[in-house]
């Protein structure tokens, strides 16, 4: 394997991560009660969302943007279901 296949490779992986949770993202803001006034947690999950779709479509994205993103997102993914959760269970 040559370096530039290992690089691919390493990229191909922050693909499929920043993917996947583009997709969580995406499902948790179909959700949404109200898509026209989402609480906190959902509007900074859709802050992340849109960063997270741009990064996929940038060419020149950088390892720093995809690596802050892949660590961020997942907690913002747990604070809006915790969000739901608490709402549901006061219901």
């Amino acid at each position: 394997m040559t370096l530039n296949e290992s690089l691919e490779e390493y990229a191909k992986g922050y693909e499929e991560q920043l993917e996947s949770l583009r997709d969580q993202a995406k499902v948790l803001l179909a959700a949404a009660k109200d898509s026209n006034n989402l609480t906190p947690a959902e509007t900074t999950l859709k802050a992340h969302y849109d960063e997270i779709v741009a990064l996929l479509a940038d060419k020149d994205a950088t390892k720093a943007a995809a690596d802050g993103l892949i660590q961020e997102v997942p907690g913002y993914i747990t604070a809006v279901e915790n969000e739901r959760k608490s709402t549901t269970n006061k219901t």
